[in-house]
């Protein structure tokens, strides 16, 4: 459950009269409090009312649709983000291998010192034309359809990347 809290003022027990706390007229005023799909407490500070408002029914939205990420989770590097994500994934020894070169070969050179939260789809569809010029069109789909780029694209900014015939 999320709820929008006025920092400036609060309500005297008794009598249920509002007055003003001691952060009266510093910093925001408005809290948005809610916790985390994984059950962490977060919370962010507005300073209109209506910009609080607009947080909090953009963040229920997703929480319901399950398509939240934490903005700060997008501060990783991709070359951090793809080693977690290869350590995670099952598979076989050659297959991973494979993996790891097309990694080590193709993609971590272009997307390795890049935060999550810049990787967009049109970044993403530029480097896609770049390297379809030198490799073929089912490589390319092999380089994106099981890889940390895919994945970054489509949990982190929410949107799939494909490659067309």
């Amino acid at each position: 459950m999320a709820s929008i809290a006025d920092r400036w003022h609060t309500t005297e027990r008794g009598s249920g009269r509002r007055v003003r706390s001691s952060l009266y007229g510093s910093g925001k005023r408005w809290q948005v409090r809610y916790r985390d799909p994984d059950g962490q407490s977060r919370n962010r500070s507005f300073d209109p009312e209506v910009d609080a408002v607009r947080f909090l029914a953009d963040l229920q939205h997703r929480l319901n649709r399950g398509s939240y990420v934490d903005e700060r989770a997008g501060r990783v590097s991709f070359a951090d983000f793809a080693g977690e994500w290869l350590d995670r994934q099952v598979m076989q020894p050659t297959s991973r291998t494979a993996l790891e070169t097309r990694l080590r070969v193709h993609i971590l050179p272009e997307w390795g010192t890049w935060p999550l939260v810049r990787i967009t789809s049109a970044a993403v569809q530029r480097w896609l034309r770049a390297v379809s010029v030198d490799l073929s069109a089912g490589y390319v789909r092999l380089l994106l359809g099981s890889s940390p780029v895919a994945w970054c694209t489509k949990l982190i900014l929410r949107s799939g990347v494909s490659v067309r015939r």
